[in-house]
């Protein structure tokens, strides 16, 4: 853990190079992560309750609905760039594509956290 905290400070120490990683495909994966895969996981979440696949209990509800949010919409770990860099892939890129993902994570997930208690609200009137 605290090499990956280093790791994390050392990416979040310089702005990405567009050269490496392109805005666009930068912006990409920020709201992929940080938007689409909390929408997707909430989806699939209230698929399989409506279809009873998962049974979740009344009073323990609200706290599934809650790490399943929490699980999706969280930023890339940093451990990632340890793992590209062990795959021989290119560690600055991940680095960088991390480093856009925190910046962009305190705009975007007011919104989704906005979404979150909407569904819940919605999901108990139903």
């Amino acid at each position: 853990m605290p090499i990956n905290l280093i790791l994390l400070g050392a990416a979040l120490s310089r702005p990405p190079t567009p050269s490496r990683l392109p805005p666009l495909t930068a912006i990409g994966i920020a709201v992929g992560r940080l938007v689409l895969m909390p929408l997707c996981g909430l989806g699939v979440a209230r698929l399989m309750a409506a279809l009873q696949l998962a049974r979740v209990p009344y009073h323990v509800a609200d706290p599934f609905w809650l790490v399943v949010l929490i699980l999706t919409c969280t930023p890339t770990a940093p451990n990632t760039v340890v793992f590209a860099d062990l795959a021989g892939e290119d560690r600055r890129m991940m680095s960088d594509a991390i480093f856009v993902q925190f910046c962009a994570a305190p705009f975007l997930l007011p919104f989704v956290l906005t979404a979150f208690v909407t569904f819940t609200c919605e999901v108990r009137v139903s």
